[in-house]
């Protein structure tokens, strides 16, 4: 078993936005899934792979594509929707919701600019998700 201080260590430098309260489980479960979806993402990317984006529908069953000039955006948030882009994201074998989409092991791939206000936070903060975010130049 890996000690906390490692963990953490790895986990900060692949982008893992963690808590103290996290067990370490659930952060090597992290870590293993982030490390999937970047492989993932650069064999995707040497292969010219991009799937298509889809309309983002909320918690309450509206779907809307995002205007990445709305206000209350995070700067994050801001600066990823200017630079165009996708982020991919994985999430564990049973399954998990978040932002009105169900995310499994299957890496689904989701442009920026289709996010809205705050729904790259709740993805990257989600423990059970692996999220990378893919700026375009």
């Amino acid at each position: 078993m890996t000690d906390r201080k490692t963990l953490e260590t790895h986990a900060t430098e692949l982008g893992i936005k963690f808590t103290d309260g996290w067990k370490d489980e659930t952060i090597e479960n992290r870590i293993a899934a982030q490390e999937k979806a970047n492989a993932e993402a650069n064999e995707n990317a040497a292969t010219g792979d991009v799937i298509g984006s889809t309309d983002v529908t909320s918690s309450t069953g509206v779907t809307s594509s995002a205007d990445s000039s709305a206000t209350g955006q995070s700067s994050e948030d801001q600066e990823h929707s200017k630079s165009g882009g996708y982020v991919d994201v994985t999430g564990p074998a049973k399954g998990r919701w978040r932002i009105g989409k169900h995310f499994t092991r299957q890496t689904q791939r989701i442009a920026l600019a289709d996010l809205k206000n705050g729904q790259l936070d709740a993805l990257e903060a989600d423990p059970e998700l692996a999220v990378t975010v893919v700026p375009t130049a």
